[in-house]
């Protein structure tokens, strides 16, 4: 039996893309043709996304002897707060004459929160270790668990003499915006030819925390610095 279907293009928008013409095509099943014109009425609604101007019902005619037709629609998302994840709206159809009509739909990709380390100092010393405290954010809360991973990698600073290497995965919970990394500082006075401890010199010394996670997430990477 010959059964109107709806497709559109393209299937995804970015949530922060504005206003974006989505293509709906209504096509025939079964590569029949009928006699007559179809008029199928298109609605826009439903699923899981929720977006801006409203979309009214259009209508999409299948002319006479034609496998299909098309329309286009005017959708705009809503960039939302707190982030979520991607979200859907439903396309639907009805004809007369037609009980049932395949519907799309169009999936709303998040464009995820913005991640970002502040620098730090502290006075590292001459002995012993001390604490380099590195403040990881988000910009904006979010209903999903997030996970980055994150590594310390030599500025001035030599890891093993200056600080301890730090790496592994760092999770905020759904709601959380701050975590704390802490990398350990060794203090390194130094020491004459007979080994004898000098005091430690005036100067600075980096040491940088970078964090990684999927593509098209903001990134924006951290300095710290001990003297």
């Amino acid at each position: 039996m010959v059964s109107p279907t709806l497709g559109v293009e393209p299937t995804s928008v970015a949530e922060d893309a504005g206003a974006k013409v989505v293509t709906v095509t209504t096509m025939l099943l079964g590569r029949s043709t009928l006699d007559r014109k179809i008029e199928v009425t298109v609605s826009v609604g439903g699923g899981t996304a929720s977006f801006g101007a409203a979309a009214n019902d259009f209508t999409v005619t299948i002319p006479a002897g034609k496998l299909g037709g098309t329309g286009t629609l005017m959708l705009t998302p809503t960039d939302d707060e707190p982030v979520v994840g991607n979200e859907a709206v439903k396309i639907s159809g009805t004809a007369t004459d037609f009980v049932t009509i395949a519907g799309a739909t169009v999936t709303i990709t998040n464009d995820g929160p913005a991640f970002s380390v502040a620098d730090a100092g502290v006075s590292e010393g001459d002995s012993g270790e001390a604490d380099l405290d590195f403040a990881l954010t988000l910009s904006s809360s979010s209903d999903m668990e997030w996970t980055v991973a994150r590594a310390t990698s030599d500025g001035t600073a030599t890891v093993g003499s200056d600080y301890t290497a730090d790496s592994g995965m760092l999770t905020f919970a759904a709601g959380d915006t701050s975590r704390k990394v802490t990398v350990k500082l060794t203090g390194d006075g130094d020491r004459d030819a007979a080994g004898r401890h000098q005091p430690h010199r005036a100067h600075r010394e980096r040491v940088r925390l970078r964090r990684r996670c999927h593509r098209g997430y903001r990134l924006r990477n951290g300095t710290g610095f001990h003297a």
